[in-house]
């Protein structure tokens, strides 16, 4: 049984405006890969390399064109011819195909796929200062079980990081669909862990995801509280806190412990 967080988190900040929509508006945006600020995020491709025998690539063909057969037929191709070519040019030149393959598929995804970044913690110095303006924001909290139950935001689930600097072998004779899109996902650098992310994926199809697509609209229970950075405005501390109270969101300031590099908070009432 997997352990969800109750509440997941979302910094943001006050002064810009796409950020105030998310309280304002009750609205949240599934960004695609190519927005990243990891560029190793969602970029991990079927292993090609892995197909090192005369029989993994041949597996691999009979694979693939199976999956393309309606397109073969459709076009009047023969199918062994097919077939025989597909196997040379992995075989003469696997880097080639390994490299055009992840030109494909990064651009499918960039296309097709929304994904909702989100946290299990709201005391993060270093997440305060990368992505709720150095403190000056605030910091979001939705019930997790929402976010995954609703339907609105696809598959949600817990970022794995790897221990090692390889990527996850995501093989290429595995049919798997699905469980190869979370390895793509949900699979990140240990240089990340310091975020304990948690995250959903939505898939757009047919067509790719316009940007009104990739808004999502929630209701007001979807919101557990509000934090406030250490370092907010007056200006902008009122007016999240008039929001947040027409609303009912319970909300939070956010102070330094005495002594220690740690985060604390107090409610506010």
């Amino acid at each position: 049984m997997i352990d969800y967080p109750q509440i997941v988190y979302k910094y943001r900040s006050w002064e810009d405006e796409n950020h105030k929509k998310v309280i304002s508006e009750n609205s949240l945006f599934l960004a695609p890969p190519i927005l990243f600020n990891d560029p190793f995020d969602c970029r991990l491709p079927d292993n090609i390399m892995s197909l090192d025998t005369d029989e993994k690539i041949e597996a691999y063909v009979e694979l693939k064109m199976n999956q393309q057969i309606g397109y073969i037929k459709k076009n009047g191709l023969n199918i062994e011819e097919e077939k025989f070519k597909f196997f040379n040019r992995i075989r003469s030149n696997p880097e080639k195909y390994q490299q055009e393959l992840e030109e494909i598929l990064f651009k499918s995804q960039d296309k097709h796929i929304g994904v909702l970044s989100l946290s299990a913690r709201w005391n993060s110095i270093l997440m305060w200062s990368h992505y709720g303006n150095n403190h000056k924001g605030f910091c979001v909290g939705f019930y997790e079980e929402k976010i995954r139950t609703s339907g609105k935001f696809g598959m949600g689930g817990i970022v794995d990081y790897n221990k090692h600097d390889d990527y996850p072998f995501i093989d290429p004779l595995s049919d798997n669909f699905m469980e190869k899109s979370i390895q793509r996902t949900h699979s990140k650098s240990k240089e990340w862990i310091y975020e304990e992310e948690y995250r959903t994926t939505k898939t757009f199809h047919p067509n790719p995801a316009t940007k009104e697509d990739r808004i999502v609209n929630f209701d007001n229970d979807f919101f557990a509280e509000i934090v406030l950075g250490i370092n907010i405005s007056e200006k902008d501390k009122d007016e999240i806190i008039e929001t947040a109270n027409k609303k009912g969101i319970k909300i939070y300031q956010a102070k330094k412990v005495p002594f220690k590099f740690l985060i604390t908070r107090e409610e506010i009432k």
